[in-house]
């Protein structure tokens, strides 16, 4: 879903101007992996986990916390 805002022609100026500098690497790897993984597209997660890696961020382990695990009254 996309939203539509209205803005003026000197703000619009402005974000053509800074656009790039408002970019977030993490974000957009994160974005991409959502993507990849309701597509079932094995090629472009592996290249996700390869953005995110490049980064700097380890890939996430999926082990069971005590709370996941304690049962619940």
């Amino acid at each position: 879903m996309v939203a539509e805002v209205e803005i003026s022609p000197r703000e619009a100026e402005v974000l053509d101007l800074v656009g790039a500098h408002l970019s977030n690497p993490v974000a957009d790897a994160i974005v991409e992996r959502a993507e990849a993984l309701l597509d079932g597209d094995q090629e472009a997660l592996l290249a996700t986990a390869d953005a995110l890696a490049a980064l700097g961020l380890a890939p996430m382990t999926f082990a069971p916390t005590p709370m996941m695990t304690a049962e619940r009254s």
